[in-house]
């Protein structure tokens, strides 16, 4: 999903809608309006992710991202830069595969202060230690991260 100016639409089956001044869609003459508004659209994206992570199995991969940017750091260590590389979700862990080997996984039930940072960034607790990811690419999706691993861990 895409938005520029008052457009919102999908790259991938390029469905497009405006955003109203009275804060709904608008869909063209050629479109059909399929949701009139945010909520009720993400209500229906969020039912679809659960179906989706339903349906795999414990090995089949969810979604990955490449270009993730990985910051580590904790409570008396300010944030560094670990590595730059592909972020992979499954049903029971998160996988970060850095440039140079470097490997890090996350068992998904052991993730603590999951959080949404200035619409771009996602970070959590792990093991004592804060982790922090953004991605090279504005449009990429960090609400979607943080939507399928509370669903996967149940917390829906």
């Amino acid at each position: 999903m895409i938005s520029q100016g008052d457009s919102f639409y999908c790259k991938a089956c390029d469905y497009r809608v405006s955003y109203g001044e009275s804060g709904f869609f608008k869909a063209s003459q050629k479109e059909k309006l399929f949701f009139d508004n945010t909520a009720d659209w993400n209500y229906w994206q969020k039912a679809q992710l659960e179906n989706k992570i339903k349906n795999l199995a414990k090995e089949e991969l969810i979604f990955t991202d490449k270009e993730a940017i990985l910051l580590k750091g904790g409570r008396l260590h300010p944030l560094k830069l670990y590595s730059i590389g592909s972020i992979e979700l499954y049903k029971d862990r998160l996988m970060f595969l850095g440039n140079q080997g470097k490997k890090v996984e996350f068992n998904l039930n052991k993730i603590h202060g999951l959080n949404i940072q200035y619409n771009r960034v996602f970070e959590f607790y792990y093991e004592g230690s804060l982790y922090r990811f953004t991605f090279k690419h504005r449009v990429t999706s960090v609400y979607k991260w943080v939507e399928a691993i509370n669903i996967t861990r149940g917390n829906i």
